[in-house]
């Protein structure tokens, strides 16, 4: 049996807005639990739960959300994360729901869309509306009976059947637009037509074929797994939503009505075959542009392809991100892209742009990752780069001496203490060690604290900070405090740093330095093309730091910034003219190289920093 927190569904069932969210929900729910992932249903609306049990099944335990009382029955329950299928979450809900668990938005509409920390859209919305982190109709619960696949030869349209084309008209449970008799209207001038009419369980209307017309009608309430029957049908029409993809996905051609301005906005947009009005004649010749309409938009949402995975196991994989607010002030944060595996938002105090991810990155820092992923990165494994990272670690070293209070002696008798948190396999330890400093180092990968203790005789150990330190690590360390502590790309790794600086903080000797590089969002790649720097960013990457952001940080954490270094100034990103300054010894390049220098566009930087005081970062 599954231990992870249970996994909460909410779903809209308003009056006016049919039962797809209902539906949709409820067969999640039903899914989940049925593979082991415990789930419950919540519906927020204006129905009944009379209504809810006709239409989902009396198996699914639901209830109403309360959302008036300071504790309501959501709150008495931890869950693993909430899934708004709401069509519309309002604000104070929202703010609500944010403090219980994680939230995702499933086709998410409402002026509280782009707060959502993850979005997924099933069915595809306005483009002005914000990018989701997912837009794949794919995921919905698709037919398995397919009459077409829409890759494959010529589709031609109607088919030469015997019997007459095959019609099905559906606009939900519910019709409150009336578009079924405009459907029924339409349909019925065709000879030999056969239209099944699906009234819906919350529809009362009587349709029949109008005076002059020529169709066969039947008219039914519901048609049982009603997705397995679409692949015998020739044509189908309804409103923009579940029905329609699902149509397309069997193969059969579709069009929509739209029972208001925001659906027809909608059916446009994604490409369907539109009509607005009942005058429109189904001939050979519209017949056939319903038919090369419908293919095109199989084609964008990838319905000629098959479907990698489920939308049940999709959800049920999806571990997202707790915390919706800044990392280090605690304060709210807007969203400045999606990916679908991650999001990024700016704190709108401090100006910190951190990730928020979906699920698990999966990243373990073994010898793996100062091998093959260290090769991928810079063109050499970390030991055969070895010399120039020893190199690069002596010059950190020269503005470190020059913030301490006097330099270390280089020969025996050294009494500054330097901890490298990241160490790796030890090149900025054994720079510090010629330098006349005394060095240790702590790195999760076991292979490489092993290699810097074996190898070069210097203390290194294995495990994660800070919490090496609050299980007791210390005791394994002689030096109780430091003078040095330095973190070189690795900052950036803590999905939460503001512990991590607290710790660095309460480690070091007052006037002890804290050195750190990092990547910068506020660098040429960062400046110019963010949407890149930011799909590039490297899965474990929690925070992106700018030099700006990063002294107002560390003043309130309590150091005072003696030095920022920009670097990675590469003249080759600039937009434009960077593509023709490829080569180091032109004009060009050493031009541009001059200007991100001038205008610190480096896409790193390095800190240094004295402990001056406690801090009130909390």
């Amino acid at each position: 049996m599954s231990t992870a927190l249970p996994i909460l569904i909410i779903a809209s069932f308003e009056k006016n807005r049919g039962s797809g969210h209902l539906l949709r929900s409820a067969s999640l729910v039903r899914r989940l639990n049925e593979g082991g992932r415990e789930a419950r249903l919540v519906l927020s609306g204006d129905r009944s739960l009379d209504e809810a049990r006709e239409l989902a099944g009396s198996d699914i335990d639901f209830f109403f959300a309360d959302f008036i009382p300071a504790k309501s029955e959501l709150e008495k329950t931890s869950w693993a994360f909430i899934v708004c299928d709401r069509f519309e979450t309002p604000p104070d809900e929202f703010i609500r729901l944010s403090k219980l668990a994680p939230l995702i938005g499933i086709d998410e509409g409402g002026q509280c869309r782009n707060d959502f920390p993850f979005l997924l859209d099933l069915l595809p919305l306005l483009p002005q509306r914000g990018t989701p982190n997912l837009l794949r109709p794919g995921l919905l619960d698709l037919p398995k009976n397919r009459i077409f696949f829409w890759g494959g030869e010529a589709f031609t349209f109607p088919p030469k059947n015997e019997g007459g084309i095959k019609i099905l008209i559906s606009f939900g449970a519910e019709d409150s637009a009336h578009l079924t008799s405009a459907a029924v209207q339409i349909c019925s001038r065709l000879h030999n037509a056969r239209i099944t009419v699906i009234q819906g369980a919350l529809n009362h209307a009587e349709y029949q074929t109008p005076r002059g017309g020529h169709a066969h009608i039947n008219v039914v309430k519901s048609i049982p797994d009603i997705k397995e029957t679409l692949a015998g049908y020739d044509l189908v029409i309804t409103h923009f939503g579940l029905t329609a993809f699902e149509s397309l996905y069997a193969g059969v051609p579709v069009i929509l009505m739209a029972p208001t301005a925001y659906h027809k906005k909608l059916s446009l947009s994604a490409g369907f075959f539109f009509v607005k009005s009942t005058n429109i004649i189904l001939d050979e010749q519209t017949l056939d542009a319903i038919a090369s309409r419908s293919k095109a938009v199989a084609h964008t949402y990838h319905f000629d392809e098959e479907p990698q995975t489920t939308f049940v196991e999709y959800i049920a994989s999806l571990n997202p991100s707790r915390s919706l607010n800044c990392p280090f002030c605690g304060c709210k944060s807007s969203t400045v892209a999606r990916f679908p595996d991650k999001t990024y938002r700016r704190c709108t105090r401090c100006g910190t742009i951190y990730m928020l991810r979906i699920q698990d990155a999966q990243i373990e820092y073994s010898s793996e990752y100062f091998f093959e992923s260290y090769k991928k990165q810079y063109g050499k494994t970390y030991l055969e780069d070895f010399s120039n990272l020893t190199a690069m670690a002596r010059l950190r070293l020269k503005y470190i001496c020059a913030t301490l209070p006097s330099p270390p002696p280089k020969k025996n008798g050294a009494d500054y203490t330097v901890l490298d948190i990241g160490c790796a396999y030890g090149a900025f330890l054994v720079a510090a060690r010629e330098e006349g400093f005394i060095p240790s180092g702590i790195d999760p990968a076991a292979e490489a604290a092993e290699y810097v203790s074996n190898t070069f005789n210097i203390p290194a150990y294995t495990g994660y900070f800070p919490q090496f330190f609050f299980g007791g690590g210390i005791e394994a360390i002689e030096a109780k405090e430091f003078d040095v502590i330095t973190m070189w790309y690795v900052i950036e790794h803590f999905e939460n740093p503001l512990p991590a600086i607290q710790k660095v903080h309460a480690l070091l000797k007052t006037g002890g330095v804290f050195a750190f590089s990092t990547p910068s969002a506020a660098g040429v790649s960062g400046v110019f093309s963010k949407r890149s720097f930011l799909q590039n960013s490297p899965a474990d990457h929690w925070t992106l730091w700018n030099p700006r952001q990063a002294k107002k940080i560390m003043r309130r954490a309590g150091f005072s910034v003696s030095k920022i270094v920009i670097s990675g100034h590469h003249p080759e990103r600039f937009p434009f003219m960077g593509a023709l300054a490829s080569k180091k010894n032109s004009v060009l390049y050493k031009l541009l190289m001059r200007i991100s220098i001038i205008c610190k566009l480096g896409d790193t930087f390095e800190l240094y920093a004295v402990k001056t005081k406690d801090g009130d970062i909390a």
